[in-house]
């Protein structure tokens, strides 16, 4: 089974994903027996003699994308192949596509014409695509693509564009490329017809020609996933939630900040912004933010092949409360190697926690600790180190250090039991967080 690879950079195909599977809404393409809307079985069955195989595939759930079968249609007196592509919404690809050796560009140009007649004669008029109008103005700047227009059939102009040669001059007989374009367009469903040569000193000379039929009907700009806790897999532990509170004044016992946030259909991460207006407190603001990055969507419920972005609307409350004192005094002490850690700070996220100005300036530092787990295995942490007095600068790393350590901390999760097989929770530690340049 072929896995989905980008295309070369000189043929510009529409991407197009696959899913809500269902025939298109009004009258489909159709080329041959083949039309936009038809399912792989419909396909095969219209064309049992082809040699059909799996194409494309999904990275993210090994889903078959689009099916493909050489020398399935004749277009031009030229044999192509063909590929189907279902999309989301009802969108939906046909590719045909025609690739051979020829002397030069011309040779390619006029390997194309016939198709286009055809083409024409199937769906109407083509002609090149509205940006390309402005080109030929553009043509005499030095290194501009030069663009020019070729009759083809009977009412339809391809646009082609070449590169320069190295002194500006115009265009030589046998470029390095050379791509024609045309299109035909009705409403949701288009024709867009490519030809493209290409020469290098590696491989010979070649042109394909590539037509699409298209259909693209209007989806919906994003999907849209409700603020349920049903859906998250991970929410702010106490200890984020302490760390999130470190220097913020509440004006009230409780706050509410509401967010507009994008979900990574791949990693059920969040990223969030502010609603206008929703709150004046910068820190307020600051705060509710660190916790929606620790929130974490169940990438079960996403469908990971879907291009549509999705959102969601979340509302982050703040309580005073949730800042709470740490009982150093009467709680059990232990090691750290006495816990165990169900997870722990990734290198990448230790350093991601390191005050940026020290991390420029090259400056190492280690922080002590004295950290109590609390009632759902989240460590809860308070710097130990004394505060430099009379030094401003050293001061204000302190307090960099002191969050940043915290922060560290609040990403460690104990085990239930400890190795000796007490219980984790309550357990107090003392450590140390390292923070060393890397260069």
């Amino acid at each position: 089974m072929k896995k989905y690879n980008a295309k070369p950079a000189i043929i510009f195909l529409a991407s197009v994903s696959i899913s809500a599977w269902g025939a298109s809404g009004g009258k489909p393409l159709e080329i041959g027996p083949f039309r936009t809307g038809m399912s792989f079985d419909a396909a095969r069955a219209a064309a049992p003699g082809l040699a059909w195989r799996d194409f494309m595939a999904s990275k993210y759930t090994g889903r078959v994308m689009s099916i493909a079968a050489p020398d399935a249609i004749t277009l031009g007196g030229l044999s192509h192949a063909i590929e189907l592509r279902p999309g989301y919404y009802d969108s939906y690809s046909i590719f045909i596509k025609h690739v051979e050796s020829v002397a030069d560009a011309a040779a390619c140009q006029q390997l194309g014409l016939p198709v286009v007649a055809e083409l024409e004669q199937r769906f109407g008029a083509f002609n090149p695509p509205a940006v390309q109008d402005d080109r030929p103005a553009k043509a005499t700047e030095a290194g501009a693509p030069r663009f020019e227009a070729v009759k083809a059939g009977e009412h339809s102009t391809l646009g082609f564009t070449t590169n320069e040669d190295r002194d500006a001059k115009p265009r030589t007989s046998n470029p390095k490329w050379r791509q024609g374009i045309a299109e035909h367009d009705d409403g949701d469903y288009s024709v867009r017809f490519e030809s493209s040569y290409t020469s290098d000193e590696v491989s010979s000379p070649s042109c394909t020609l590539l037509t699409e039929l298209d259909h693209h009907p209007p989806s919906p700009p994003w999907e849209t996933l409700p603020a349920d806790a049903s859906l998250f897999v991970r929410q702010p532990s106490i200890a984020v939630k302490h760390m999130s509170l470190e220097g913020v004044t509440l004006p009230k016992p409780s706050v509410a900040v509401d967010f507009a946030c994008g979900v990574d259909r791949h990693t059920g991460m969040l990223g969030c912004s502010p609603k206008a207006a929703t709150h004046e407190n910068e820190h307020i603001v600051a705060a509710a933010l660190r916790r929606t990055l620790a929130i974490q969507v169940d990438t079960a419920r996403l469908d990971p092949d879907n291009p549509l972005p999705v959102r969601m609307d979340l509302t982050v409350e703040l309580a005073q409360n949730e800042h709470r004192p740490i009982d150093f005094l009467g709680a059990p002490r232990v090691s750290m190697s006495d816990l165990v850690w169900t997870e722990q700070p990734t290198a990448q996220e230790t350093q991601a926690a390191y005050p940026k100005s020290m991390l420029e300036e090259g400056v190492g530092a280690k922080v002590g600790l004295t950290c109590q787990v609390q009632s759902d295995l989240s460590v809860l942490c308070a710097v130990t180190d004394p505060k430099p007095q009379g030094d401003a600068k050293a001061a204000a790393d302190y307090d960099k250090l002191a969050f940043a350590s915290v922060a560290v901390m609040s990403l460690y999760r104990a085990a239930p039991a400890l190795k000796s097989g007490g219980p984790s929770a309550g357990a107090v530690i003392d450590t140390r967080i390292n923070f060393t340049p890397v260069d």
